[in-house]
């Protein structure tokens, strides 16, 4: 039930932004990872030793484990839970990295710079179905990967190996129905040589804006939250700077928020996260605080630090008193 997608601003910054739904009270918090960060796998405990410093929201189990970040190269990624069973490999594999589906963001972000060099090493990965503690079961997962060079991509499991699937659309849901959602979006959209002011660019497309005839989706099924960011980031005014750009995708954020009033015992938002990809910052918003709390990587952080540092955020309201 959660909800990514990138959008860029006029000087090409790209930010990855996601909302985090659960059905209960996660309790992760912004933190950063150094360099050479030492853990072990769930699956066999075998020692892996991270070569880059990332930001992003962890939890402490037995050791960290992240669902989403930004690394020093501007390579971020996102965990989200999926609505179809994952097909995770049932035995470890020789000459292979045998890691659970809840250690890959760790992997990934820790181990690689960009998308093609996750695409040349995923050959070798083998995602075995390990309980997580936190849930007792073998977490149903999907993700989004983006790099600073403007590609993107969605990955599913199948039989423990890595399937890997360009995303155009720069927008996921649901891995599963992704080429539908894509369809159904073009559906709404007409090919135009010339632009109007009614229009905007939708890669190849030129999508029109929600007209009476053609009703803003509400809900929050996977579908309307992918149809509604596939409009609505078209529409987003100019962004000159990073402050611009935080500001217009809290709004595009504020329409797939899933409260918890709302989510009748389903999941519901925990937080927002918005990665800019190039100056590796990380901005964390807990959805009941509506606070902004960003984390960026330093050169100081670059260095042979090996504990991660973990910061905490209120998570309640807070007024300011003016007078």
């Amino acid at each position: 039930m959660c909800t990514s997608f990138i959008v860029k601003t006029t000087n090409s910054n790209s930010f990855l932004s996601r909302t985090m739904d659960f059905g209960f009270d996660l309790s992760v918090m912004p933190s950063l990872c150094p360099r050479k960060y030492i853990w072990y796998s769930d699956v066999d405990s075998s020692v892996y030793i991270g070569n880059y410093s990332f930001v992003g929201a962890g939890k402490k189990l037995d050791k960290y484990l992240y669902v989403d970040g930004v690394n020093e190269h501007g390579l971020g990624c996102t965990a989200l839970y999926s609505q179809v069973k994952s097909s995770y490999s049932t035995e470890e594999l020789e000459n292979h990295v045998n890691i659970a589906p809840h250690e890959l963001v760790l992997w990934i972000l820790s181990t690689c710079k960009d998308i093609p060099m996750f695409e040349e090493l995923s050959p070798y990965l083998n995602i075995l179905g390990t309980d997580i503690g936190l849930l007792d079961i073998s977490a149903p997962l999907q993700w989004m990967l983006a790099d600073t060079n403007g590609k993107c991509v969605a990955v599913t499991v199948e039989d423990g190996y890595l399937n890997i699937k360009e995303n155009p659309a720069k927008i996921l849901t649901e891995t599963a129905a992704l080429d539908q959602h894509i369809g159904k979006l073009k559906k709404k959209s007409r090919r135009s040589s010339h632009a109007s002011s009614t229009l905007n660019k939708f890669w190849g497309f030129f999508v029109e804006l929600f007209s009476k005839k053609n009703i803003f989706p509400i809900g929050h099924h996977c579908a309307d939250r992918f149809m509604k960011i596939g409009h609505l980031k078209q529409s987003l005014p100019s962004m000159m700077n990073e402050t611009d750009a935080i500001q217009s995708i809290r709004h595009l954020l504020s329409h797939v928020n899933i409260s918890k009033e709302a989510a009748n015992d389903d999941c519901y938002t925990q937080y927002s996260a918005i990665m800019c990809l190039d100056t590796m910052c990380y901005y964390f918003t807990p959805i009941h605080s509506h606070s902004v709390y960003k984390l960026r990587l330093k050169s100081a952080d670059l260095g042979n630090k090996r504990a991660i540092t973990s910061y905490q955020v209120a998570k309640t309201l807070r007024i300011h008193p003016l007078n």
